[in-house]
């Protein structure tokens, strides 16, 4: 007689076991039930990076398009291999004033976020604060 898997009581024939399309047709029911039941819960990932170019401002946006919709975005400057500076921003997040900074008003980055769909976009009043310093490399990280 066949016993069953422990967590989702799917069939384990024994060899003298006779199968029965009611068999199978109840294992799929299980297994499409626990597959459903992770639906939505998959997280999504995406990280890369991207080489400064110096142009910073409301006419020159920086801009990162994800094959999904973000609600976390790290993103960090490169230093010599050494994670520096950087900004996590949340889904909906319109400022950022940027992490592993004094929170002193000159060292902020003071960043306008735009979101819309797979992209954020973001500016500032220096390249350095857009995270857009000239030949500097950046790294980012997203999840949904």
């Amino acid at each position: 007689m066949a016993s069953y898997t422990q967590n989702y009581q799917l069939h384990q024939w024994e060899p003298e076991d006779n199968f029965l399309r009611t068999d199978f047709n109840q294992d799929f029911s299980r297994i499409d039930t626990a597959l459903n039941g992770l639906a939505g819960k998959v997280v999504q990932t995406v990280s890369g990076s991207y080489v400064g170019t110096g142009e910073h401002g409301k006419e020159h946006l920086n801009r990162l398009e994800f094959p999904f919709e973000p609600d976390v975005v790290v993103i960090v400057v490169d230093d010599l291999e050494e994670l520096d500076a950087g900004t996590v921003v949340l889904r909906g997040q319109a400022k950022s004033s940027g992490i592993g900074i004094s929170h002193g008003s000159a060292s902020c980055l003071n960043q306008t976020l735009t979101w819309s769909g797979n992209t954020l976009s973001w500016y500032s009043d220096t390249a350095g604060r857009q995270l857009n310093e000239l030949g500097s490399t950046y790294r980012y990280f997203a999840l949904a």
